[in-house]
């Protein structure tokens, strides 16, 4: 009897809509035929319908052969390159489907969505206008187009890209996607009144609340949204790890840490996060004895998480615990500074150990409160040769030196939000002041901005965080937006200046111009959703003052 080819078997599983079925007789046929591209594609795609991106991934990149590459396979290694947060790679390989299809309105959007996400909003917004031209009525484009608008502060244009993005939604997906919209604007009373609508016709849906909650946080009734926020928590089911995290997120950003810290700790329910975590060592928070253990510390998140929450390895030490902190490796030059006992190890590392601790669940376990936040005005320390050398670079001056930080990490989730471009910060430029750049990236539009600035470039010397701990050591005071420059000038006590987007994040309280976490930060606050344009005057006017206190030079900076 002849038997069908497992590979035909998984084109048919495929074609008629059984992609989990079509993975397995494929996988099937790639074990008895390794070396067959053919079927590595037709496994690629099976695993692309099957939601399964990663693997996709995994399977497709080793295919690509440059300008040889087909269409078919360039689509799909955009799109699972896309999903799984290869942003440069999307880029590439849109950009080559952009050449070899230039009909493609998919292609060109997959080039924006990367541009988007890399900091690039000149570039998204080009490859948006030829996407568009060719799917007008396409809502997704539409809205891309308003975020890539917005970044450029070009907001009128882009609340008339997302009111016409609402019109093409299906009927009943409208006022889900308006709200949606609405937040993204920062128009808070229209979201408080349209999800209290919504929640009319549909009270189950728990998000809804929950940004109703936000809505009224940000519109300065913080108790009545925190309110709001908890009773959607009440009522969402046991496993709804989103509305626990928007509880926990709103008690901290209203100082409830013994709240917040607890409800923080359901971040491992079904999160990526927790992979971090060695299943044969006993977690630790606040019980065990740490006597002569061994507590590994492994990081979940960010750079400035880390800066921000390693300062609570010296109570740890006081315990009587031997501390093993995992951390980047452009990082243990610096965090060796904490205390000389201080093991350092990559993350993922083999490592003996007691116990063990995400860095971020310390304050839980430690039980931080708003008056009990371990706040030494510096824990860590520049190496003294390195700020030697940073010296005799930067020479002498007369001048108070001021060191610049726009924009972070382009892969940031929060990056849209809390960057900025350098030709927003044009009007601080007038003071007669030093200005250093202490980033060691510049996105592409920012370049010949800068150019034409008295912003000394330092990027050639910034190969790690030491570096750039040394270069701040030199500062007299730090400008930064919320990303790592900020929580490292705070944690070498060198003063610094935030610049905060609105919402911002929790750790920066509610309202507060001062920090519990950092003294001496001075957090300045954007007022509307997106508008740099009050902070950038306020800070503007208090460098011009600081120009002109008398006698100050190089001197470091006390805030206003």
């Amino acid at each position: 009897m002849h038997r069908t080819s497992p590979n035909l078997q998984g084109q048919a599983y495929l074609s008629q809509g059984n992609p989990e079925a079509a993975v397995r007789r494929l996988e099937l046929s790639r074990e008895q035929d390794p070396g067959n591209s053919a079927i590595a594609q037709q496994l690629g795609e099976a695993l692309h319908a099957s939601g399964r991106f990663e693997e996709c991934f995994q399977a497709l990149a080793p295919l690509a052969s440059g300008a040889k590459t087909s269409v078919p396979l360039l689509r799909l290694l955009a799109s699972a390159s896309l999903r799984t947060g290869r942003f440069d790679s999307v880029l590439g390989y849109s950009q080559a489907l952009c050449a070899r299809e230039p009909h493609d309105a998919q292609a060109w959007h997959w080039q924006a969505c990367a541009q988007l996400e890399l900091g690039e909003p000149h570039g998204a917004l080009q490859a948006l206008e030829h996407a568009r031209r060719l799917a007008p009525r396409s809502a997704e484009i539409l809205n891309d187009m308003a975020l890539a608008c917005t970044l450029l502060g070009r907001n009128a244009e882009a609340l008339r890209h997302l009111e016409e993005a609402i019109a093409y939604r299906p009927a009943d997906q409208q006022d889900f996607h308006r709200l949606t919209l609405l937040i993204e604007a920062g128009r808070d009373a229209e979201v408080i009144d349209l999800a209290g609508s919504l929640l009319a016709r549909h009270p189950g849906r728990h998000d809804v609340r929950a940004l109703l909650g936000w809505a009224r946080i940000w519109s300065g009734q913080g108790e009545a949204g925190l309110q709001t926020i908890e009773d959607a928590y009440r009522a969402s089911p046991p496993g709804d790890t989103s509305v626990r995290m928007h509880c926990a997120f709103a008690n901290l950003l209203l100082g409830r840490f013994a709240r917040g810290w607890e409800l923080n700790e359901g971040r491992f329910t079904g999160n990526p996060l927790a992979a971090g975590r060695r299943t044969a060592v006993p977690d630790w928070r606040g019980l065990g004895d740490l006597t002569g253990k061994t507590l590994l510390l492994y990081p979940e998140q960010g750079v400035g998480d880390l800066l921000q929450f390693c300062r609570y390895v010296l109570l740890l030490q006081e315990r009587g615990a031997h501390i093993v902190l995992e951390a980047p490796a452009d990082l243990h030059g610096l965090l060796a500074s904490l205390e000389p006992s201080l093991q350092l190890a990559l993350p993922g590392s083999v490592v003996p150990a007691d116990w063990q601790c995400p860095i971020m669940s310390l304050p839980y376990a430690l039980q931080t409160r708003l008056d009990s936040i371990p706040a030494q005005a510096c824990y860590l320390t520049a190496a003294p040769e390195a700020i030697a050398r940073w010296r005799a670079r930067l020479g002498s001056t007369t001048r108070p030196r001021i060191g610049l930080a726009f924009s972070g990490n382009p892969r940031h989730a929060a990056d849209r939000r809390r960057s900025m471009n350098l030709e927003q910060l044009l009007p601080i430029f007038g003071a007669d002041l030093e200005f250093h750049l202490l980033q060691p990236t510049l996105r592409s539009h920012d370049v010949p901005v800068m150019e034409r600035l008295a912003l000394v470039d330092h990027r050639p010397h910034l190969h790690d965080f030491s570096d750039t701990a040394a270069l701040i050591a030199c500062m007299d005071l730090v400008i930064s937006v919320d990303t790592s420059v900020a929580h490292l000038a705070g944690a070498l006590g060198v003063p610094a200046w935030v610049l905060l987007a609105r919402p911002s994040e929790w750790r920066w309280l509610l309202e507060r111009r001062d920090t519990p976490w950092y003294p001496g930060m001075r957090l300045y606050r954007m007022q509307s959703r997106g508008d740099w344009s009050g902070v950038v005057s306020e800070l503007a006017a208090d460098l011009a003052a600081l120009a002109a206190r008398p006698g100050l030079g190089h001197a470091r900076v006390v805030a206003p």
